[in-house]
């Protein structure tokens, strides 16, 4: 074996992007929320970047892989971390509908695309991306399919923008007033 080029491994794995450093961040404030029960925002941003750190190391795993099925599976695994993530920030957050319903928005609504590349240094890269084909499940995508539009890296970047800001602004003011929810308005 041959330990010093793995070293050289495990250290380009923490320097080379912030994936790994934000799968600790992330698991380190879902702890925080547990045992020193921070707010709802600070679990919900916590679970983001858990789940978009998890996407940088998994998928920088497989894409250079020839075997396409790596891929594949990889995607289920994927599916399945994000979805046992959503179960443990409902019962971290004791079903605080903000927090949970909000994951599952800010992710459908591209906001861990955008912290990918945020995570992975390529921000710029990904505002001039004149389409996102792979984004095609996003309103934005779904949209812009219907209408024969591309889905450009700018647009993605502006509506997961304002969707932060609406959301955590919302959180804010459920939190501030002690709101137990507003989704009695669905029922």
């Amino acid at each position: 074996m041959d330990y010093k080029k793995d070293k050289q491994l495990f250290e380009e794995l923490f320097t080379s992007d912030w994936g790994v450093v934000g799968i600790i961040v992330g698991m380190l404030g879902l702890f925080g929320s547990v045992l020193w029960g921070f707010p709802p925002a600070v679990a919900l941003t916590s679970a983001l970047v858990l789940f978009t750190s998890f996407d940088i190391v998994g998928y920088n795993s497989v894409a250079l892989v020839v075997d396409r099925m790596s891929l594949v599976r990889y995607r289920v695994i994927q599916t399945c971390f994000q979805w046992t993530l959503f179960l443990t920030l409902t019962l971290i957050t004791e079903w605080n509908q903000w927090a949970t319903v909000g994951y599952v928005l800010l992710w459908w609504m591209g906001v861990c695309d955008v912290l990918f590349y945020i995570l992975v240094g390529k921000l710029r890269d990904m505002l001039i991306y004149e389409d996102m084909p792979w984004l095609w499940w996003t309103p934005i995508g779904i949209i812009n399919r219907f209408l024969g539009r591309q889905t450009s890296g700018n647009t993605v970047f502006i509506i997961s923008l304002w969707t932060v800001i609406i959301w955590y602004g919302m959180l804010a003011i459920v939190e501030r007033f002690n709101i137990q929810t507003i989704m009695w308005l669905f029922n």
